[in-house]
């Protein structure tokens, strides 16, 4: 069995040291010009594959928050609904708009789902905010790390 060496990185290494002593100013800047382009057209998708993926994360966590605001306002409706029939009191019943909306939860005849709706609204409202800070956190750890690349980047291009 043959020891075999692979010679690509001679070989390019070799190009390299070639390019170094005998190119002309003017080819090694438009060399260096085109790897500039096609490394700024690579950050450039990346930074909007980035921001696409961050208006979706956004719009998502946006409609999220309104459904559960939505869930807690309708549960509320209808708790208060049903406690004040029990005191002799028609709070929102005489409004049809409410009465319509009362009557989604109402119609189930569990009245008091609207209870535990409340419940789980507000700890999923606690939960959005845990979820804010740790995206803020992420953001300031990716622009660190940014910071960091873009400063290796300008010294290796000074």
């Amino acid at each position: 069995m043959k020891l075999m060496i692979n010679m690509s990185p001679i070989i390019i290494i070799f190009l390299y040291f070639m390019y170094s002593i005998y190119a002309s100013p003017k080819l090694k800047n438009f060399v260096s010009l085109i790897f500039l382009q096609g490394f700024s057209m690579l950050f450039d998708f990346a930074e909007w594959l980035k921001l696409v993926t961050r208006v979706c994360v956004v719009l998502s966590h946006f409609l999220g928050r309104m459904c559960v605001v939505a869930i807690f306002v309708i549960s509320v409706i209808a708790l208060t609904n049903e406690i004040s029939i029990v005191f002799g009191y028609e709070i929102f019943s005489k409004s049809d708009q409410i009465a319509k909306i009362i009557s989604l939860i109402e119609e189930k005849k569990l009245p008091w789902i609207a209870a535990t709706a409340i419940i789980a609204a507000t700890v999923a409202l606690g939960h959005f905010r845990t979820l804010d800070l740790a995206i803020e956190k992420y953001q300031e750890e990716q622009k660190e790390k940014l910071e960091i690349k873009i400063k290796k980047l300008k010294s290796i291009l000074k």
